[in-house]
């Protein structure tokens, strides 16, 4: 009999789980005798894969859903909903995922264990500065830093009216997901879980800030 769910928490691409499925098994295999749940986001449960040409491509739908605390909240739900069923709930999360993982276990939720891969340093612009310090080379590196603070700035300033009204979704996150990340401090969301936590992550990544000493 299965007594342990295993949830797994995709990262930050507008890519539908039918079309991660085969490294959200690799993921599942650190528990091979759980049961797995995955949880859609919101705007690409109908998403035809064989018809979408650029997984990276979402509709002005999915961006308008696009928040970290909505996925919280969905995952809260079905979390709760199934906590009766299972006697050990473990969490694994990689990138985003990380980031939804390390919300979660400040809910009170029924988990017993979290798993975090490659989730970041404290704050989401160090990871944006330090990827374009480590990719980038001059002139471009000086203009890419220069215009990823003006926009942060302009985001951080945003009211939630001015959240609502936007359209803008070229920077392919909308405003309220880069206002979200922006605005968190992953060492205090780390330090109010309630639950263990093994945290990775792999120094080769260039997304987030790595230091090997």
């Amino acid at each position: 009999m299965v007594t342990t769910l295993l949830v797994l928490i995709q990262g930050s691409s507008c890519v539908p789980i039918s079309a991660q499925s085969e490294i959200m098994r690799k993921m599942a295999q650190v528990m091979p005798k759980a049961e797995v749940l995955w949880v859609e986001k919101r705007e690409l449960e109908e998403i035809n894969i064989d018809s979408l040409g650029d997984l990276e491509s979402c509709s002005e739908h999915y961006y308008q859903h696009e928040s970290l605390y909505q996925r919280v909240e969905d995952y809260k739900a079905v979390i709760t909903s199934l906590a009766d069923q299972y006697s050990q709930i473990v969490l694994l999360g990689a990138s985003e995922g990380a980031t939804i993982v390390g919300l979660l276990r400040q809910d009170g939720l029924a988990i017993d264990a979290s798993i975090a891969l490659n989730g970041g340093g404290q704050y989401f612009m160090e990871d944006i500065l330090w990827n374009m310090e480590q990719t980038l080379v001059e002139p471009e590196r000086t203009d890419a830093l220069e215009g990823i603070k003006n926009f942060a700035e302009h985001v951080l300033a945003m009211t939630e009216a001015d959240l609502r009204q936007d359209q803008d979704f070229s920077s392919n996150h909308s405003l309220r997901w880069w206002q979200e990340m922006l605005l968190l401090d992953m060492l205090d969301v780390w330090q109010k879980g309630k639950s263990p936590l093994l945290m990775i992550q792999a120094l080769g990544d260039n997304n987030v800030i790595c230091d090997e000493r």
